[in-house]
């Protein structure tokens, strides 16, 4: 049975959610978000966007029974210890047109192939 890795970004709903549900279909998930201060520069979230994901996050953790997994910090260096931490096959997330994460996702892609780490992307 395989492990995944699913990544929260700015879509947190579990519902209709492609990647989400292609990771419940590989077999166990570790459901994490990581709030990234530095990537986003200029365009970091504002105090009303903080507190609406502060309650948005309260409710998928509910959702999610308590597994979901908050993290802060630089999203590689986290999801690198999660993956080798939690023996994890595979690492899915869904696209995103925001530039700092296209570029994130292709780096990550790039370290885990290297990993042997399956890494997909889905439209959400």
């Amino acid at each position: 049975m395989a492990k995944t890795l699913f990544l929260f970004r700015n879509d947190l709903r579990l519902d209709d959610n492609p990647a989400y549900l292609a990771a419940c279909d590989q077999g166990e998930v570790l459901p994490v978000y990581i709030l990234d201060d530095l990537a986003p520069q200029k365009f970091a979230m504002g105090s009303a966007s903080r507190l609406w994901l502060y309650h948005s996050l309260q409710s998928l953790q509910k959702s999610l029974e308590g597994h979901l997994v908050l993290e802060k910090g630089a999203p590689e260096t986290i999801l690198l210890r999660l993956v080798e931490e939690h023996k994890i096959d595979a690492v899915f997330l869904n696209t995103s047109i925001i530039p700092w994460y296209r570029k994130f996702d292709r780096g990550l892609r790039a370290v885990l192939d290297k990993k042997g780490v399956v890494f997909a992307t889905f439209d959400g």
